[in-house]
């Protein structure tokens, strides 16, 4: 089998998972929003916000190892020492969590506060080993065994929250719970698949101690890349909770979620596409860049159109949250701009051993959320003005990757390149002069003018695809 159609057997066991993923996660924010009343709801999303920052605490070792095997087969990992790897880990997870507990119930005194973040300590201690199992899996290219523990997590959360559902049940911790019991439930089904590992009697030694640290040195610039990428947002997101209150909070994150929504099913192709660009050559690496990045404007048109009627959908499914489109119709367009960074950028920067480009990038990033987010919330106290900087973060960490990357592997931008951000521009003059529907409208006839005028090349484009070996 050569690589393109692996490859494509990959991409379709990760679509369909993340396929059932994504409508599992469609379901329930349509949902959760309807039946909880405004603050539960921002209760759920702040144990969501919290629990994005949960790769924080394995200092690496998961990213190292999938660094390490990336490309490679199960025969080549050594039981002895990932094994070792494995149980200091858990060893290390289980003193961090009794500690938290403890810290949590001595330093805070918002009640609701503090449950959500002892929540979140406990998906801690479960989210940790998984990760570092399912890394494995995806770094040797086991997408079906990837697949099936994705839709089992989904399920049991699915299912659980449907009977809450039924039993129209508004508080928001049994929803967390749900959560927590399908993150345990994967848990098991992923030591279940490394049984033979994790169970063989092998006891730590120096040399399992300093292969964890080596996995350490190389993963940690993916660590705090990954959670400054996630602080971009997620500090004016802490700010707007700590400045307004959680009924603001929550129809921000709303906005924020049904973005999500498609993100997170870009991210996991880039889990496909990380193995696939390992085993290219530097000139089929500029190709597939190309392919990518030039294909990425029709996309960015494309989820512009849709901004009408999602918005109207908004307005009449969750009518307490109408506040929530007009978030939704600034953040659209970083949407398309974070596809590109999960599916291209981030794969080529690890593929290229640039990581610490890329926590450079989300540093810089970050420095100008922290300050903008000192002037627009706790300054000027505008939220609106907030919403607005999440856009930009989000299109200026992106622009800067791709430059990166273009400098070097020595691409050229052509005029294509350039029109995403006139089109970024003109669709926001559109919004704030007009509306969303006119700006949707506008983008479409974008649209058709762009497949007209370059349909030959698109067609070229594709040539190049089809012809990587």
């Amino acid at each position: 089998m050569n690589r393109i159609n692996r490859f494509i057997i990959n991409v379709i066991y990760t679509f369909f998972a993340n396929g059932f993923s994504l409508f599992i996660s469609m379901i329930v924010m349509l949902l959760l929003p309807r039946f909880l009343n405004i603050s539960g709801y921002g209760y759920w999303q702040l144990y969501v916000l919290y629990t994005g920052y949960l790769g924080l605490f394995h200092l690496g070792l998961c990213d190292g190892v999938y660094l390490k095997f990336g490309g490679k087969q199960y025969s080549d990992l050594d039981k002895n020492k990932y094994s070792q790897q494995f149980k200091l880990l858990s060893i290390y997870i289980l003193v961090l969590v009794g500690i938290a507990v403890v810290v949590l119930n001595i330093a805070v005194s918002d009640i609701d506060k503090k449950e959500v973040l002892i929540f979140t300590v406990i998906a801690l201690l479960l989210y940790t080993p998984k990760n570092f199992l399912l890394l494995t899996i995806q770094a040797v290219g086991d997408f079906r065994e990837y697949s099936r523990a994705t839709i089992c997590e989904r399920t049991v959360f699915f299912v659980c929250t449907i009977f809450l559902l039924l039993q129209r049940e508004e508080n928001y911790r049994y929803y967390i719970l749900a959560d927590i019991l399908a993150r345990a439930a994967v848990l098991i089904y992923v030591l279940f698949i490394f049984r033979n590992v994790i169970k063989s009697k092998i006891k730590i030694s120096m040399v399992g101690v300093k292969e964890c640290i080596d996995n350490i040195r190389s993963g940690y610039p993916i660590v705090v890349a990954g959670i400054a990428s996630n602080l971009i947002v997620g500090i004016v997101r802490f700010c707007i909770e700590d400045v307004w209150n959680i009924e603001v909070f929550s129809k921000v994150s709303l906005a924020l979620s049904i973005l999500n929504i498609v993100l997170s099913f870009m991210n996991m192709v880039s889990l496909v596409l990380f193995p696939f660009l390992k085993t290219m050559t530097s000139s089929s690496l500029i190709k597939i860049f190309r392919w990518v990045d030039e294909f990425s404007v029709l996309g960015l048109l494309g989820l512009l159109i849709a901004g009408s009627p999602i918005s109207l959908f908004i307005q009449f499914w969750l009518p307490d949250y109408r506040d929530s489109i007009i978030y939704f119709c600034i953040l659209l367009p970083s949407c398309m701009m974070e596809c590109k960074m999960a599916i291209i950028c981030n794969s080529y920067f690890k593929t290229l051993e640039e990581q610490k480009k890329l926590l450079y990038i989300n540093l810089l990033t970050l420095l100008v959320s922290g300050v903008f987010s000192f002037v627009f919330i706790y300054w000027l106290k505008n939220l609106l003005m907030s919403v607005y900087l999440i856009a930009f973060l989000l299109i200026f960490r992106t622009i800067i990757s791709e430059i990166t990357i273009r400098n070097i592997l020595n691409i050229q931008t052509n005029f294509i390149g350039f029109c995403e951000l006139i089109f970024i521009g003109l669709y926001f003059v559109v919004l704030i002069i007009l509306d969303i529907h006119k700006a949707s409208i506008f983008s479409a006839i974008l649209f058709i003018l762009m497949i007209l005028k370059n349909k030959n090349h698109y067609i070229l484009l594709l040539k190049y695809f089809k012809i990587i070996k």
